[in-house]
């Protein structure tokens, strides 16, 4: 891209108004399009009022202490004692949950063992188990008989020889 010589330049355009062709057989700007303003300086909005916070006495004077100037109020320090990551009720809510996930799945896995182990047992079996648990059951007709006590008494000798003796009463 060339730009014009210096000698060439077009006169800068005032502030508002259109300004002239730049070169002949250029485009112009249409009116709608005027220059913009150059930067012109805003007025400040007045700064507020300084905030008086309270009076002191300085001298023997009451002295007024502003907002920017007054002490600034200590900060009570920081609590540094570690805490829990997880909040002690949801701990316990979680503990709950996995405790109660724990004894379900151990109860699961002992009743799989128990009725997997029953499975393999042959027919005869169940039928003994049965007919075992029949006749624990049904009454037994038992006669009331005598009672004897036996007393043994064995007492070794020299040589490997021993005696003996049993007595009934």
């Amino acid at each position: 891209m060339s730009y014009p010589l210096p000698e060439q330049q077009p006169p800068r355009p005032v502030v508002g108004q259109r300004p002239p062709a730049l070169m002949e057989g250029w485009p112009t700007l249409d009116d709608e399009d005027r220059v913009p303003a150059v930067y012109q300086p805003t007025p400040l909005a007045p700064a507020p009022e300084p905030r008086i916070v309270e009076y002191r006495r300085y001298g023997g004077v009451l002295v007024p202490v502003y907002e920017a100037t007054a002490p600034v109020q200590p900060v009570p320090p920081r609590d540094l004692t570690p805490q829990p990551v997880l909040d002690p009720l949801a701990q316990r809510f979680l503990a709950g949950g996995i405790g109660g996930g724990a004894l379900g799945a151990g109860v699961g896995w002992g009743a799989s063992l128990v009725f997997g182990s029953l499975a393999g047992l042959p027919a005869g079996t169940f039928v003994a188990l049965i007919a075992l648990a029949l006749v624990l059951r049904a009454p037994m007709s038992r006669r009331a008989g005598d009672t004897y006590h036996v007393t043994n008494n064995v007492s070794s000798r020299w040589w490997g020889k021993s005696t003996s003796i049993t007595k009934e009463s």
